[in-house]
């Protein structure tokens, strides 16, 4: 998308519908998108990644977008990424991340989790606790820290002590370290 005019930016085309938009796309990129989905993936990471000449973040996002919409998990989980670190577009975040924990993916739900905490606590416990079913660590943990603080649950240090230890067993550092501290300060 043309951050000048909004319009899609097609690898039919040569170059940016908008003049003033200093990418250009290759014409060496205009074949059909998803003809090879690997090798479209890494395409993308190089738009999004490589060297000033090759740099291409519209590319990059267009090829991410094609992918995602023919159901790959890797793009629908780099979109929702990308969206919830350079964007910032909320509902966009959440769309691809949603599409991810419809079909079961911790890591997404973890990360849908994260964007909910301080917006919308029952949602975020609730990604959390799907996370924890599947045996996500970082959402383990996470867990922990609702009921540490009273967040959508009342406020509960032994059962946050609990999950702390459940995240540290399943090697999470920052469960270790929650579980350290507890001690430290009489807690656990």
């Amino acid at each position: 998308v043309c951050p000048e005019q909004q319009e899609c930016v097609c690898p039919e085309q040569t170059e940016c519908v908008c003049p003033e938009c200093p990418e250009k796309i290759p014409k060496k990129e205009t074949r059909e998108i998803l003809s090879f989905p690997n090798e479209d993936l890494i395409s993308a990471f190089g738009f999004l990644l490589g060297n000033k000449k090759r740099r291409n973040p519209i590319l990059a996002m267009h090829i991410l977008q094609k992918l995602a919409e023919k159901g790959s998990i890797e793009a629908s989980l780099l979109l929702g990424l990308l969206n919830e670190n350079e964007n910032g577009d909320f509902n966009i975040t959440e769309d691809y991340y949603m599409r991810l924990y419809n079909e079961g993916y911790s890591y997404a739900i973890h990360r849908l989790g994260n964007c909910y905490l301080f917006i919308n606590y029952t949602k975020a416990f609730e990604c959390f606790t799907k996370g924890s079913e599947l045996k996500y660590s970082n959402s383990v943990n996470n867990l922990g820290f609702c009921y540490s603080n009273g967040y959508y649950v009342e406020q509960n240090q032994t059962k946050a002590f609990e999950l702390y230890k459940e995240s540290s067993d399943m090697c999470n550092l920052i469960g270790l370290n929650n579980v350290c501290s507890r001690y430290e300060y009489g807690i656990g």
